[in-house]
C-alpha cells in the first residue's frame, strides 16, 4: 500500500507539473507574463509559512496568556508579502 501512494503521489505531482506548464504556456502567449515563475513560487511559500507559523505562534500564546505580538507580526509579514506580490502581477497585466 505505501508503494501505492508513493507512485500516486508522484503521478499527481506530474499532472500538476504539467497544469502550471500548460498555464505557463497560456499566460505567456496572451499577456506576454509567465504567471508560474520561481520567484513568485518563493515568495509565495515564503508568505504563507510566514502566515501559518503567525496564526500557530498567536493561538499557543492566546492559550498560554503570552506574548501575542510575535505571531501578529508573523502574520503581517507573509500577508504583506502576498500582496506585494499581487500588486506587482496587477501591475504587470496594465
Amino acid at each position: 500500500m505505501t508503494v501505492l501512494i508513493i507512485l500516486g503521489s508522484i503521478v499527481v505531482a506530474f499532472l500538476i507539473y504539467l497544469l502550471i506548464q500548460k498555464m505557463n504556456a497560456y499566460t505567456k502567449r496572451v499577456y506576454n507574463y509567465k504567471f508560474f515563475g520561481w520567484k513568485s513560487y518563493l515568495i509565495t511559500s515564503f508568505s504563507y509559512a510566514l502566515i501559518c507559523s503567525g496564526i500557530y505562534f498567536y493561538d499557543k500564546a492566546s492559550v498560554t496568556n503570552g506574548d501575542l505580538l510575535n505571531g501578529q507580526i508573523l502574520f503581517v509579514l507573509g500577508a504583506a508579502g502576498l500582496l506585494w506580490l499581487f500588486f506587482t502581477i496587477y501591475t504587470i497585466q496594465m
